[in-house]
């Protein structure tokens, strides 16, 4: 077996440490009705970004078997590591009829945390990708766990660069 934790660690730190995973404003509340094709009421609009930091922490390992056959190269993995974030949440409120801003529900909330990866890789079998989310404490995750959901996303992000590393696919779990 071909040690390659090392060189997977850095590769990580070179391509996911700064990736930043936008969302535009969309609509997270939605609190109106349409009447004879008017709609009336109105709508929280939340929008922000979630940047990857530095690797705070990684155990395990990822190898190689090398096979005289095909698929020639076998990965085997039980990795976990674990990155800092930061993020940006904006809300703002608009009314209808006529889609026009009232106000900011909420401005400039900057919430850190960290997002865990667990990769696993057994012989003969796709890898698996976990991802688990948390907030630190004293940090606002507003509204109802948006900056989570953003932060899942960057899920796609690892999934994409273990999958240029290791050649083989991953299965996010």
């Amino acid at each position: 077996m071909a040690e390659k934790t090392q060189q997977f660690v850095d590769y990580l730190k070179n391509h996911f440490v700064g990736f930043q995973q936008d969302q535009s404003l969309m609509t997270f509340e939605d609190n109106t009705s349409t009447h004879w094709g008017i709609t009336s009421g109105n709508k929280i609009m939340a929008k922000g970004w979630v940047r990857i930091g530095d690797l705070i922490h990684s155990e395990g390992t990822i190898q190689t078997i090398d096979l005289p056959v095909p698929p020639h190269v076998l990965w085997v993995a039980n990795m976990i590591l674990v990155f800092k974030y930061t993020g940006f949440t904006h809300g703002e409120r608009w009314i209808y009829p006529g889609a026009a801003f009232v106000d900011n529900v909420w401005d400039s909330i900057h919430p850190e945390g960290t997002i865990t990866l667990h990769l696993t890789y057994v012989p003969g079998a796709n890898g698996s990708l976990g991802i688990a989310i948390t907030i630190n404490p004293g940090h606002d995750d507003r509204p109802n766990r948006f900056i989570t959901d953003v932060a899942k996303q960057t899920a796609a992000r690892a999934d994409t660069l273990i999958e240029q590393f290791t050649g083989q696919m991953v299965i996010p779990t």
